[in-house]
């Protein structure tokens, strides 16, 4: 059997890496776009080619930092629901332990409550 490991505050983490990198990602689309915006244009051909070229570039890279943003939050909701699972079986673990002691001292209880009764019993 396999086993896996989450580790939620890595996945926390590399869903914030992800969040940078979106913005990033849409700072370079507006670069690419303002850059694209000023060509100049030689007989009326070049620079409406140049500045749709740009708006195209932005409009992929804006959807691309969407998109990895959606995964950011993905694997913070991931994230929560597995540290939401931990916490449960630590609950669940706890008050199992808490059970098993509660048990073994009423065993004892019992069992020194036996013992003092067959001494008594046993010393007249």
């Amino acid at each position: 059997m396999t086993v896996i490991r989450v580790n939620p505050p890595d996945l926390r983490r590399n869903a914030d890496h992800l969040g940078q990198f979106a913005g990033q990602l849409r700072a370079v689309a507006e670069t690419v776009l303002r850059s694209t915006e000023g060509a100049p244009s030689y007989d009326g051909d070049f620079g409406p080619k140049v500045q749709s070229i740009g708006v195209e570039a932005q409009a992929r890279l804006g959807a691309l930092g969407d998109r990895v943003t959606a995964r950011a939050l993905f694997l913070h909701t991931k994230a929560d629901a597995f540290q939401a699972a931990d916490l449960a079986g630590v609950n669940e673990w706890g008050s199992s332990v808490l059970a098993i002691a509660v048990d073994i001292r009423c065993s004892r209880v019992f069992l020194d409550h036996d013992r003092r009764s067959a001494w008594a019993g046993g010393a007249r």
